[in-house]
């Protein structure tokens, strides 16, 4: 929504990130719908959402027919041909990377053993499961990192997990940054975890909610 304070360019992104995101949870599917969840005006959300259509990241679906007077609204999705997003998730056992789009739809996922000694070994190994993600995916838009902690969410930093192969003080963001030119995200691994249960799981919907990680990972 909009909010004073703030400049015009913060609140479109602020805006757009939000019509996105009522979207691919499910939480609207329509014009109207995202009109009366976020108080902002029709003409607004219509030119969000045509601006998302030109882009590739929305797309119509089917006409929703009802009894109200005027126009029947058209069902919005997330363009499953539109921008992709890569995650990569390490643990103390494997580093896992995903392949999805907005609304969570898994394209692809590769998971490797961690065999690593150093950082410089580690780097080496979620390179190479990027590598193989993103070698045929043309639109990619950022990169999500999900990491064992502590870590540094500012810097993009792993810092000095307990019982982690020796390996602490690694720039993660950095080094991905650089290579692939790509935005890049990164969090603890149960942050990240409660936030995807906030946002498509079952925590959907809650004020407030408790997330406990517990298992041979959990650190």
């Amino acid at each position: 929504m909009d909010r004073a304070g703030r400049n015009s360019g913060d609140n479109r992104r602020s805006n757009r990130g939000l019509c996105i995101r009522l979207i691919s949870t499910g939480r609207c599917s329509t014009r109207s719908e995202m009109v009366r969840e976020t108080g902002l005006s029709k003409m607004t959300i219509s030119n969000i959402v045509g601006e998302l259509m030109e882009q590739g990241i929305l797309e119509e679906t089917e006409m929703l027919y009802n009894d109200i007077p005027g126009r029947n609204p058209v069902k919005l999705r997330i363009n499953p041909e539109g921008p992709k997003f890569a995650g990569v998730y390490i643990s103390r056992g494997c580093c896992e990377g995903i392949l999805c789009d907005l609304s969570l739809s898994i394209h692809e996922r590769i998971s490797e053993d961690i065999r690593c000694q150093d950082g410089t070994e580690l780097m080496d190994l979620i390179f190479s499961v990027l590598d193989r993600l993103l070698g045929s995916e043309g639109k990619v838009s950022g990169i999500g990192i999900a990491s064992v902690g502590p870590v540094n969410v500012v810097t993009g930093r792993l810092l000095d997990p307990r019982f982690f192969h020796g390996i602490s003080g690694v720039d993660i963001k950095g080094p991905i940054e650089k290579r692939y030119g790509l935005p890049v995200y990164m969090n603890n691994d149960d942050q990240s975890a409660l936030l995807a249960e906030a946002l498509f799981g079952n925590a959907r919907g809650f004020k407030d909610v408790l997330y406990i990680g517990a298992g041979p990972d959990t650190g």
